[in-house]
């Protein structure tokens, strides 16, 4: 009688395993992706009395500035500790390096240490994004599952990337935009996936966003129209949004890797370890002032895309957040850039699309539509994932015309910047190991 292993490693059951384990995989990333959810949420709206990213209680003010100071302190010494001197913490470029170089294979452990460290920063008001930890631990998922089954490393890198695009699926309630962002970064592209290894993916996809919704409702991740506005005589106006988000996004990368070089030479001087605190005493000061740059910033987002901030407010958070999610990038707290991207693409589309509606008064277009296109086109420059992006925000408003100037946006600042970045953000972050892959390309 054959044994479990030697049916999982039949040809003939290849691809039922395959969707099997796609499935599967699927489900256990959507369970995570709540937990860990639900976990941070917890932590903030305990230390910060007054939730995530609204203003507390005036006698308890203190804490704006007292909580990251103390979570970048914590998440140091506990990187330091989990992961050795100069180390980082485990994140998306991780699941790029294991897909390309290392078959497939990502640790247990390391993801486990990483999530915690993830949720810690995420607790104490760090400006960094949800995103990147789940996609983390979606695709370690995937891996310890095609290394548990003993599988070749194709099914092995198939399973990794089942585990992203649940990961993102669940995390934002679009099984569409989980897909993509997988084959986008997970895979390197269409090419590498044939029909056999695009089914489980699917699936995987599916299966994260029906926990998530089952758990935590079926409302999207933003609070969007359902039909905006919109006039074909102003995709001028969205391709130059592109254009401007395409600049943007550039000087955000290249001050990136210009802080980067910078943390390197600092810790001649002062211990790695330390860095973390330095950018939580550096957040705190910024929240004292603004406490929307806490956290990812998903409430911050959503006001914006309603048209509840002045534009006094959204240059000041613009110009605010920006720097929050730089020092959290550069001095080490790890975590994610995907939502941080998002909100501060929302932000500027927002603010564009004041400025282009008061020019223009003639045109119907709302700012949430430049709001989005915004989005779309900072997360697709930065990441290099723009076919994901311009999905998240078709099943975000079901508006296929605002897609169209969505897609003209989020194209032209992807093109632009890696004309002249010629790299993504992840692709970066490997540089900084010695690794160079171009990635986004």
């Amino acid at each position: 009688m054959p044994s479990w292993r030697g049916i999982l490693k039949d040809p003939r059951w290849a691809l039922g395993r395959s969707l099997l384990f796609g499935a599967l995989i699927g489900v256990a990333t959507g369970f995570l992706t709540v937990g860990f959810r639900e976990a941070y949420s917890l932590i903030a709206d305990v230390l910060l009395s007054a939730g995530r990213e609204t203003t507390p209680d005036p006698q308890y003010r203190w804490l704006l500035f007292v909580v990251p100071c103390s979570g970048g302190l914590a998440v140091g010494i506990l990187t330091r500790l989990f992961f050795g001197r100069n180390a980082g913490i485990p994140g998306v470029a991780d699941v790029v390096l294991a897909q390309t170089r290392d078959r497939g294979l990502m640790g247990g452990l390391d993801a486990i240490k990483a999530g915690a460290l993830n949720i810690l920063a995420l607790g104490t008001g760090a400006s960094v994004g949800r995103e990147g930890p789940l996609v983390h631990l979606g695709g370690t998922l995937g891996s310890l599952a095609g290394t548990w089954a003993r599988l070749d490393d194709t099914s092995r890198r198939v399973y990794v990337a089942c585990g992203v695009a649940a990961a993102v699926a669940a995390s934002f309630n679009a099984p569409l935009a989980g897909l993509f962002f997988a084959i986008e970064i997970a895979l390197g592209g269409l090419t590498s996936l044939s029909l056999a290894a695009l089914g489980p993916v699917v699936l995987s996809a599916i299966a994260g966003t029906l926990v998530s919704r089952e758990i935590l409702g079926v409302e999207a991740a933003f609070k969007v129209s359902a039909g905006l506005p919109f006039s074909v005589w102003e995709f001028p106006a969205f391709l130059l949004l592109g254009l401007v988000c395409a600049l943007f996004s550039i000087v955000f990368l290249r001050l990136v890797k210009a802080g980067w070089r910078l943390r390197r030479d600092m810790n001649a001087r002062l211990p790695s370890w330390t860095h973390p605190a330095l950018a939580g005493t550096g957040l705190g000061l910024l929240a004292l002032w603004m406490p929307e740059v806490l956290g990812p910033g998903h409430e911050a987002t959503d006001q914006a895309l309603q048209g509840l901030m002045n534009l006094e407010t959204i240059i000041t958070l613009l110009a605010l957040k920006t720097l929050a999610v730089l020092l959290c990038l550069i001095l080490g707290y790890g975590s994610g850039v995907f939502f941080p991207s998002l909100m501060i693409g929302a932000l500027l589309g927002v603010f564009f699309g004041q400025i282009a509606i008061y020019a223009a008064p003639g045109f119907p277009a709302d700012v949430e539509a430049y709001g989005l296109a915004g989005m779309g086109a900072m997360v697709g420059a930065i990441l290099g994932a723009p076919l994901s992006t311009i999905l998240m925000v078709f099943e975000l408003t079901g508006n296929y015309q605002v897609t169209i100037a969505v897609m003209l946006a989020v194209i032209v600042a992807a093109q632009v910047t890696h004309a002249v970045i010629g790299n993504t953000f992840f692709g970066l972050q490997l540089e900084q190991r010695g690794v160079r892959l171009v990635l986004g390309g």
